[in-house]
Formats: C-alpha cells, structure tokens, sequence
C-alpha cells in the first residue's frame, strides 16, 4: 500500500493570530490523488499553531472513525505534512529531517501568513493500529483478573 513514488505539497494559511485558516495537501501516490477529504482539515480550522503541532496521530484516527488501514496510511500523510510545516515555521527543524521537508517559501499578507512546504515519501512509516484492535487492547487491559 505505501508507495515512495513522489513528493507531496502542502500550502497551510494562518490569520495573524496564528489559528489555522486553511490548507491544502496534496500528492499523487499509487496512482491515487491525496487530498483534504477526510474530515482532518475541518477538525484542524480554527486551531492555534501549538495546538495542532501537540495533536497526536492515534487521537486523529479515533475522533475521526478512521478504521482502513488504507485511510489511516493516507490521514498520517497529511497529519505529518501539517506537523512538520508548522515545526519548520516555528524554527523547531531540528526535530525534522530536513532532507525529508523543504520549506519551499514564507509569504505574509495582510491577513495572516501562508507557508508552502515540498515533503519526500517517508523511508519508513510507523505502525498504524486500527480502532477495532485498539478497542480491544483496551478492553483487556480493563478487565478485572480472576483470582
């Protein structure tokens, strides 16, 4: 499934207060077209910059009902792409592979910032656990033991 064919783009505009207006992620892999349709980018509006850099990937997959691996694989892609955009204009790239994310430009407007990044494939994606196992990981650790 994960294919190392192409780079991504992604384009993120914040307003002046630096809670997040938009972006657009793209990138064509497996010769499937990724795009913000899953539900990530309505759950990111409104968001403040540190808020979004702090979310973690599993609670995305969870609030979303994301249960295919396939989705899941294709959420993770635009979660980091977000991510690691903000790290960057944050000045926090020395938690990144900069080989990896390449700032492609900065330009501030009038109402707020627009930041474009280019991000090569991943060498190796994290595993990824669906909602059904880690409802019952979760089961079993709550459940009381026999004596």
């Amino acid at each position: 499934m994960p294919c190392h064919d192409t780079s991504a783009l992604i384009s993120v505009k914040f307003d002046n207060s630096e809670h997040l207006l938009e972006y657009d992620f793209s990138k064509l892999t497996c010769q499937k077209t990724i795009g913000s349709d899953n539900g990530f980018l309505d759950f990111s509006k409104g968001r403040e910059m540190t808020a979004l850099v702090e979310l973690e990937f599993q609670d995305i997959v969870n609030y979303l009902k994301v249960e295919s691996s396939e989705e899941q694989f294709l959420l993770y892609l635009e979660w980091d792409a977000l991510r690691s955009t903000i790290l960057h204009y944050m000045g926090k790239s020395e938690e990144l592979d900069t080989t990896r994310y390449q700032l492609e430009s900065i330009d501030y407007q009038e109402e707020g910032v627009e930041i474009r990044q280019v991000i090569r494939p991943p060498r190796e994606m994290p595993k990824i656990v669906s909602c059904a196992v880690s409802a019952r990981s979760a089961q079993v650790t709550e459940a009381p033991q026999e004596e």
